[in-house]
């Protein structure tokens, strides 16, 4: 009789807090082994208003603080935020939230 085998995926991308926010947040990943990762914010039509990483990164857990004053002058609204992991330069990870800039 075979086993069933449940594979759990280690990487996890968690909501922001606060959420909302004024001025800054905090967004948490883990990943489980050493890939590169790429951490940007968006607006809510797509466009890129920060890369807050795009480095190779050791396995854990991590914390990167967003602060709305340091991009361009952002108005409230929902913003998106995206995490895409790779190893050997292949996709192995992508994970986009939601959050909410009050001012």
């Amino acid at each position: 009789m075979e086993e069933n085998k449940v594979v759990l995926e280690d990487y996890k991308l968690y909501q922001n807090y606060p959420n909302p926010f004024n001025p800054s947040t905090i967004i948490s990943y883990r990943i489980p082994e050493r890939v590169k990762v790429n951490l940007s914010v968006y607006d809510i039509k797509g466009e890129k208003i920060n890369e807050l990483v795009n480095q190779e990164q050791e396995k854990g857990y991590y914390e990167v603080k967003f602060d709305a004053r340091e991009s361009k002058v952002l108005s409230s609204g929902i913003y998106l935020y995206k995490l895409e992991v790779y190893k050997e330069n292949k996709p192995v990870y992508r994970k986009i939230e939601k959050m909410i800039l009050l001012k």
